[in-house]
């Protein structure tokens, strides 16, 4: 029989077997156990939390609000605008005087003016309305004596109303009509201004 010649260094120091170890994860429940001292639940909430943040910062609270906020069915209501009286305070005499007298002297000088061949009709007429218009204006301000003496002066150029509105007028006839106005231009600009009537203004 054959002898079995074991090594005696294998006997003292034997070679130790290593095995695979196995890990095995089953002791590990995560529907209920804490990972990092946090439950599962709380890092869901967490994330909820950080998720509704990032939208409203990158959408706007506005963005948001609309998906939300049911729409109303139908047309739009269109707003009534909201008129708001305004009031002025009245004009004083002086005041009111010294502007239709400068209205008056202006549609003077455009009659004048128009008085001429090339002269356009309408502008005639236009013109002649406005100095009467004015001149009315001014009488409404002075005094009982003072409203006599322009009266006379309006009447003088209300009679020249016909000749100025006929279509067909002469020449001689417009030149006439032209001086007479220029002659009413500077007594009214001479005796009816403000420097000279200021005393004269109705109370």
């Amino acid at each position: 029989m054959k002898s079995e010649i074991r090594n005696p260094k294998s006997e003292i120091n034997p070679k130790p077997k290593f095995s695979k170890s196995k890990i095995c994860f089953g002791h590990l429940n995560f529907g209920n156990s804490k990972l990092f001292g946090i439950s599962i639940f709380d890092i869901r909430i967490f994330t909820l939390i950080f998720i509704l943040s990032f939208t409203i910062l990158t959408t706007g609270c506005e963005s948001l609000a609309k998906k939300f906020i049911r729409k109303p069915k139908g047309p739009p209501k269109r707003e009534e605008p909201v008129i708001v009286p305004q009031t002025y305070a009245p004009m004083l005499a002086e005041q009111a005087y010294r502007q239709y007298f400068l209205y008056w002297k202006s549609w003077h000088d455009e009659l004048i003016n128009a008085l001429t061949d090339s002269g356009n009709q309408k502008k005639r007429i236009a013109s002649m309305e406005r100095v009467l218009e004015h001149l009315e204006n001014m009488r409404n301000y002075l005094n009982e004596e003072t409203r006599e003496k322009l009266d006379k002066h309006i009447q003088i150029v209300r009679d020249m109303s016909d000749q100025i509105k006929d279509a067909n007028i002469d020449r001689l006839i417009m030149f006439r009509v032209k001086t007479k106005l220029e002659k009413e231009k500077i007594i009214i600009d001479r005796e009816f201004n403000y420097s000279k009537i200021k005393n004269k203004l109705k109370q």
